[in-house]
């Protein structure tokens, strides 16, 4: 997003952020994120919502990854008044989508996210410390899959 000048905000990234600052919506949101369970649309709207009205989304515009996913969470942004201009979908099968997620590593130094065919961590010390988040794990990743 850089390229763009805009800022690129993954709902992803902020409900683990919470979850690992451990505010109480993190606490909340941890719940769901460990069963493999969608965090329920008001969560997301309202963290969502408030990263967009910080200084930086309003002053350059923001990019949306994985928000919105359900005509509830659309419905949000058209109420708050946030104009989209574009619209970027990308399909994939099941177990692509599996594989995808379920390869990633965290190193939980450094926040880096990495990726064991596409991005590997660095050998050594970094990959013997990085780790598989809990709602990266198959089963989790199915479960969300056919919710």
């Amino acid at each position: 997003m850089q390229a763009y000048g805009v800022v690129h905000i993954s709902t992803g990234d902020l409900l683990r952020r919470h979850v690992k600052d451990a505010t109480p919506l993190g606490l909340e949101i941890k719940q769901y994120l460990d069963t493999g369970r969608l965090v329920p649309d008001p969560l997301v709207i309202r963290l969502t919502l408030d990263r967009l009205s910080e200084h930086d989304c309003v002053a350059r515009g923001f990019c949306l990854d994985g928000f919105p996913r359900t005509p509830t969470q659309a419905q949000s942004l058209i109420d708050a008044g946030l104009q989209v201009t574009r619209f970027l979908v990308i399909t994939a099968d099941n177990e692509s989508l599996v594989a995808r997620v379920a390869g990633r590593r965290f190193d939980p130094k450094t926040g880096a996210t990495y990726h064991i065919v596409h991005n590997p961590p660095p050998a050594g010390l970094v990959a013997s410390r990085c780790v598989i988040r809990s709602d990266d794990r198959p089963e989790v990743v199915r479960a969300r899959l056919a919710t």
